[in-house]
């Protein structure tokens, strides 16, 4: 086997087996027994005893054996925190590299649909490079979105939902991004390449991410990209794929005589005032096309990845490539991408690692017309598509009498056929780079500590055009253009230590700080009225620009957590395990909220275990509800001009939700570990819910006496 890591156990001494499974250690000391640990990823790790004499050479043989030992796999938890599935009592829902690669996929999301049990993910619009909205176990809050946190290289990334009112108007679920220039959806893991993914664990439930505190009851991912190791070693993959509808809408028809086409051509458009003779005598000539299709084509993704990897036992490195070209399946919309992945690994000196992660992405993304303003563009066509969705119509002024045979009427605003809606012109090209490094150092044999900081920075330009003589509200054409720029920051301390009391017990403790501050700017401002020959898509070539009451929004949200966790294991079959959080945010009410979490796992044969656990963890409120914030208001009060008002009356009591959870549970393997099952039974009950209230206006909020 190439690629086996050969490690003298308790020295720094250790090599990588070669292409033909060869190896060699030199230098050894002699006179006493050493220990030789050999390991691979996807392998049991085995060890064997040798001691050498002076001068002496010794050939050691070991082979390794596949491990499909569910139970005793390492969980990764973000923080960093030494755990294997059996001594866990959380459910746990994962996958790998290579289940990841088995399917090729235009996203990390598409990957998951479908994949995990208790998890549910599905596209919000269906369009390429459009974000994925998650709920694991159901939906977690009414008001806030229950999306989840998302943590990749222990560092937390920017996962907000896109499906919601612009932050400039407000709305329950604002996040401060309009959705007409940007995406829906979360969109954290639309930043990596499937092909750079070594794992992702789902943190399912309140007991499995307590330790997440206030932003954890929508569950957590946490993503582990790959490492260098072994020979080296070069690589191009290619990924493609098509997508397609797979039906229409059952209940359409498409049989019409032309006896009910008349009919139905009576009862809806009498005077003639929104389809002519033309369009009706058309329709009759071809009344079996099902039209409900027409927005559709077959959809095509092609994905180009090379990676250059390998290193030795001190020094490892993992640079990746690739370039990413999604056709959708909804005309108008398309997907591009070029991005990287570099991570370099180095073990400097004797109980120093030092990691190092640097991802990049550049995105274009064209597609429909959809959201705010969306009301500008009422799709007539879907309405009519009840009954008989064929017929175009027009949006001419009204220059004759509704009565007249033939006449156009202006009783309808919208587009006014399905290849309109390409023309609009959404689109939106954003940047990302996300840095992430990690420094563990084992103080002792038994202790070590772990430092995680990163940045995750988004920068998002967006813009929707209207042609001129598109759409009737705006005739000479409107530009809208909004700017996003979203800062995430991590920064988490740990102490790990581990306390092997006897052969039968042991007590594995870990206690840290996470502090991190998400901050983000947008900007928006509406062009108007076309220069005659101007370019559409220069702002120079409009009017002046016409800006709502909230053109720019800077929350930010600073949230400290001081966590613990203790473990507990007898005779490796009983394990307990306590801890918890303190949370306190910039979001809420100044002070620290507990999330406790408690669990028990008993390993009923090699192959089987029970398990139970409690825990809470918490959602936090949008930001500055708990704060009085202002709005500018041009026109002011009683002809006073512009000025300043109270946007939201203050709650300053504000405290996050709290979900508490209670799972019973069954895991294992059978048919020698080809089949691993999960019988899960949870309660799930929230309390200090975050919903809207209607104040009285007696406050007089925004009024002047």
């Amino acid at each position: 086997m190439a690629g086996v890591t050969v490690l003298v156990v308790g020295t720094t001494t250790g090599t990588v087996t070669d292409a033909a499974g060869a190896y060699r250690l030199i230098n050894l000391p002699t006179g006493r027994a050493l220990t030789v640990r050999f390991s691979a990823v996807g392998y049991r790790q085995q060890e064997a005893q040798v001691t050498l004499r002076p001068n002496e050479t010794q050939t050691l043989n070991v082979s390794l054996i596949e491990d499909r030992r569910m139970l005793d796999e390492v969980v990764v938890t973000g923080l960093s925190i030494d755990a294997k599935q059996r001594e866990l009592g959380t459910s746990r829902a994962g996958l790998n590299s290579s289940t990841i690669e088995s399917l090729p996929a235009p996203s990390v999301e598409n990957a998951l649909v479908g994949r995990l049990a208790g998890v549910e993910a599905f596209s919000t619009d269906g369009a390429p490079g459009g974000g994925f909205r998650f709920r694991i176990r159901g939906a977690n809050s009414i008001s806030n979105a229950s999306d989840p946190l998302l943590i990749v290289d222990g560092i937390i990334m920017d996962n907000a939902n896109r499906n919601a009112l612009s932050g400039a108007g407000g709305g329950n679920n604002a996040t401060g991004s309009a959705t007409f220039g940007m995406q829906n959806g979360t969109r954290g893991l639309g930043a990596l390449n499937p092909e750079d993914i070594e794992s992702i664990e789902i943190l399912k439930g309140a007991a499995a991410a307590a330790l997440y505190g206030s932003r954890a009851a929508a569950g957590v991912i946490v993503v582990k990209t790959k490492n260098g190791r072994g020979k080296l070693s070069v690589d191009y993959g290619l990924d493609v794929g098509s997508t397609e509808v797979a039906r229409g809408v059952d209940i359409y028809r498409k049989d019409w005589t032309d006896a009910e086409i008349d009919q139905w051509v009576n009862f809806v458009n009498p005077t003639k005032s929104i389809y002519r003779d033309a369009d009706i005598a058309a329709y009759k000539t071809n009344p079996r096309t099902d039209f409900t299709l027409e927005p559709f084509r077959r959809g095509t993704f092609s994905r180009h990845t090379v990676r250059l990897q390998g290193g030795t036992p001190r020094f490892g490195y993992y640079v990746s490539g690739n370039i990413q070209n999604t056709i959708g399946h909804i005309k108008g919309t398309d997907f591009k991408t070029k991005g990287g992945l570099v991570s370099l690994n180095a073990q400097p000196v004797r109980g120093l690692t030092v990691k190092v992660n640097l991802n990049y992405q550049d995105a274009d993304r064209n597609q429909i017309a959809s959201g705010t303003p969306g009301f500008f563009v009422p799709n007539r066509w879907a309405v009519d598509a009840t009954a008989m969705p064929f017929m175009k119509y027009d949006t001419q002024p009204n220059t004759v009498a509704t009565t007249d045979v033939g006449a156009v009427k202006n009783s309808v605003t919208g587009i006014k056929n399905l290849d309109d809606y390409a023309r609009l012109g959404k689109n939106t090209v954003s940047t990302r780079l996300t840095a992430s490094g990690n420094i563990n150092y084992k103080i002792l044999g038994n202790l070590s500590v772990d430092v995680t900081g990163g940045i995750d920075k988004t920068v998002a330009d967006g813009g929707i055009l209207y042609p001129v003589g598109l759409v009737t509200l705006f005739p000479a054409g409107r530009y809208d253009k909004d700017r996003e720029e979203i800062t995430q920051k991590t920064l988490t301390i740990g102490l790990n230590h581990s306390w092997k009391i006897n052969d039968k017990m042991y007590l594995k403790s870990a206690v840290g700080t996470q502090y991190d501050e998400n901050e983000r700017f947008y900007d928006y401002t509406r062009w108007q009225t076309l220069t005659p020959g101007g370019d559409p898509r220069d702002t120079s070539s409009y009017t002046a620009p016409q800006r709502p009451q909230f053109f720019q929004v800077l929350p930010i949200v600073r949230t400290l957590g001081i966590y613990f966790n203790e473990t507990f294991g007898l005779n490796e079959k009983l394990f307990l395990n306590l801890g918890g959080r303190f949370d306190r945010s910039t979001s809420f009410i100044e002070q620290f909220f507990f999330y406790p979490r408690a669990s028990l796992s008993y390993q009923i044969t090699p192959q089987i275990r029970f398990r139970t656990a409690y825990g809470t963890s918490g959602t936090q409120p949008q930001p500055y509800l708990s704060t009085l914030t202002y709005r500018s208001v041009a026109g002011g009060y009683n002809g006073s001009g512009a000025s300043y008002v109270p946007n939201n009356p203050p709650n300053a009591g504000l405290k996050p939700e709290t979900q508490q959870e209670i799972e019973i549970g069954f895991d294992g393997t059978v048919l020698r570990e080809r089949v691993s099952f999960e019988v899960t039974y949870y309660d799930k009950r929230f309390k200090d819910l975050l919903l809207n209230s209607i104040i009285n206006p007696a406050l007089n909020y925004g009024l002047v006496n």
